[in-house]
């Protein structure tokens, strides 16, 4: 399931705190589901910045 929701992605970097807690939400909400990813950013008081950008296109 993950590597569908991924499109293949093998790689996933973040600089700096705030945007490592996003790629982490987004790798739960990959593997998980976004629920429950959303769920993990309210328990943490976390506004979730949905959306990542690979090579300057966001997916």
């Amino acid at each position: 399931r993950a590597n569908l929701r991924l499109g293949g992605l093998r790689v996933l970097t973040a600089s700096g705190v705030t945007s490592g807690i996003d790629g982490a939400l987004y790798l739960v909400g990959a593997l998980v589901s976004d629920d429950c990813a959303d769920e993990v950013a309210r328990k943490m008081c976390h506004q979730w910045k949905k959306g990542v950008v690979v090579d300057g296109t966001d997916v």
